[in-house]
């Protein structure tokens, strides 16, 4: 059996831009041409569907060119959920003349505290495999009746999308957390969960993100869908993937910190010695010049010499120079002696430096030689008992070897006869859920060919309402016709609106007979509706079509 990890991420907007996500991806609402992770010839495989404001789901046909956008949907059960909330919000706002702070359905649905919160479920993965996406959708639809059935009245969910056109196939899945306000339904996840009774991990400490309401739920929630992934014969992986930590020890970040401060201090140093060594150069060279001039006078000329005006005033300007260069010599060496003081400090701070380093490896040594003879002792005992386990399972072996000869004939005898009966089995199976479709199907049409199509027609009637149905629909229709989602009415005309409900009404028959979405789906509605409007037996047409299905049905179940 394979092994899958089931997985769900939750979010509201993108890390990298803060706006929310776009809708247009999950019902492929641009040019999938350009993406190189879609096969666009399974686009049209894929499976929408829409929520009502009471939460319940409808299948929304991909090859409807004029089928309604989530982003329009998203927009209608926002204003349906909460329009009421924000109206009266408006109200006060201008009561208190702050007209500006009012907020549209649409700032709602992009606003990262109120827009729909997206969760992308998906078992499996392109290296370990996946189930069929039959299953995958099976699992979803019992896990949404469960929560709608539990918490419908603070998660409403707004839509659904399987994605077959990608490598893996996963389900995006939108809602929105509502709470009972004071003007009725408004937005907020803590407040929602509230209402709902869960609470933090750790209710005594304070709120944070690793201790909020939502961390139970999501703990609840993966349960629910672990055990429904169990209930399907699907092997999933128990414990959740968390990111790895690595840390050093207090030990590790001390030597670390004190090599830094070494390394810190012998730059310091070798920059002293430097300026050191540039100051003793200066040093010789001055010594070396008043040597040169030792037997001179203070004008730096012989002292029995008798000299010039011009001359005089020359050395006069020499002995000044030397003057300054005295002073400067003298600045330089209470530099020197400054410097010398520096270089005595960093010396004895790099002593000490290495003095806690050497403690820090001391300490770090011994811990290592008290611990480690313990673990050696341990995985000792560890792998001597191992080899027991070994051993023993060995000797098993060698008895169960000494009989599989003998063994492995009654075993292809047992298995002839399994898969005979197995196709035993599958004709029955195919036969009693062809039967039983047919039979519902049947009862069905027959009830709606008494109620919808049994009627008097004269030339009078049709006449009349063949010029009815060709009439465009008014503002005032098309407002009333929303209500009841079929939106942007005001398009087509009455002919057009009847065809789109007569095709609902034999999808909603469907479901209430026992379909599910993905049967639904299978099924040809413009078949039937095209066999009727030729004047086709009504029971050989309601036969063809259930044979049809059926097939499919017990045709996907072997895949």
């Amino acid at each position: 059996m394979a092994h899958y990890r089931q997985t769900n991420h939750n979010g509201r907007v993108n890390a990298k831009t803060g706006k929310a996500y776009s809708r247009k991806h999950n019902d492929r609402q641009y040019d999938v041409t350009k993406a190189e992770n879609i096969n666009e010839s399974m686009v049209i495989k894929n499976i929408i569907l829409h929520y009502d404001k009471d939460n319940v789901p409808h299948v929304i046909d991909n090859a409807d060119e004029n089928r309604t956008s989530i982003d329009e949907h998203e927009h209608t059960i926002y204003q349906e959920l909460f329009g009421d909330s924000l109206s009266a919000q408006h109200r006060r706002n201008e009561a208190a003349r702050h007209p500006e702070r009012n907020k549209s359905i649409d700032d709602l649905l992009d606003s990262k505290n109120t827009c729909p919160e997206e969760t992308i479920f998906q078992i499996g993965s392109v290296d370990d495999g996946f189930p069929d996406s039959s299953i995958l959708m099976e699992i979803f639809e019992d896990y949404q009746r469960e929560v709608i059935a539990r918490f419908g009245h603070n998660i409403h969910f707004l839509d659904a999308a399987l994605h077959l056109d990608e490598a893996v196939p996963h389900i995006h899945v939108r809602k929105v957390w509502a709470y009972d306000g004071k003007d009725g339904l408004d937005i907020s996840q803590n407040k929602a969960l509230e209402e709902m009774g869960f609470e933090r991990p750790e209710p005594d400490k304070a709120p944070n993100k690793w201790n909020n309401a939502k961390i139970t739920f999501s703990e609840w929630e993966r349960d629910i869908k672990l055990k429904l992934c169990q209930k399907y014969g699907l092997d999933i992986e128990l414990v959740p993937k968390v990111p790895g930590k690595t840390s050093m020890t207090k030990e590790e970040a001390i030597a670390v910190k004190l090599q830094a401060k070494n390394h810190e201090a012998e730059e310091k140093l070798n920059a002293t010695e430097k300026k050191l060594a540039k100051v003793s150069a200066e040093l010789v060279t001055e010594e070396m010049k008043n040597k040169e001039i030792s037997d001179t006078n203070i004008f730096g000329r012989p002292r029995k010499i008798e000299v010039t005006a011009q001359e005089y005033r020359s050395w006069q300007r020499s002995a000044e120079t030397k003057e300054h260069n005295e002073a400067l010599v003298k600045k330089i060496l209470e530099k020197e002696k400054e410097l010398s003081f520096t270089a005595m400090h960093l010396s004895q701070r790099e002593a000490l430096i290495k003095k806690r380093e050497s403690r820090v490896d001391s300490e770090v040594q011994q811990k290592v030689d008290k611990l480690l003879p313990g673990e050696i002792k341990r995985w000792k005992e560890y792998l001597f008992a191992k080899e027991e386990e070994l051993n023993s399972k060995e000797k098993k072996l060698s008895s169960i070897a000494e009989k599989q000869h003998d063994t492995e004939v009654y075993l292809k005898s047992v298995s002839d006869k399994l898969n005979h009966r197995k196709a035993e089995l599958d004709e029955e199976v195919k036969k009693s859920v062809a039967d039983i479709i047919k039979d519902a199907f049947k009862d069905f049409f027959t009830k709606f060919k008494a109620t919808f199509f049994k009627r008097f027609e004269g030339k009078h009637q049709s006449e009349v309402i063949s010029v009815i149905q060709e009439m465009p629909i008014d503002d005032v229709t098309a407002d009333r016709l929303f209500k009841y989602g079929f939106y942007d009415a005001e398009k087509f005309t009455v002919g057009e609106i009847l065809e789109r409900a007569e095709a609902e009404d034999i999808k909603d028959a469907l479901h209430e007979a026992g379909a599910n979405y993905r049967q639904i789906k299978m099924s040809n509605i413009e078949d039937v509706k095209n066999g009727l409007s030729e004047g086709q037996d009504m029971d050989a047409l309601i036969h063809a079509v259930t044979e049809q299905v059926a097939q499919n049905i017990v045709r996907g179940r072997h895949k």
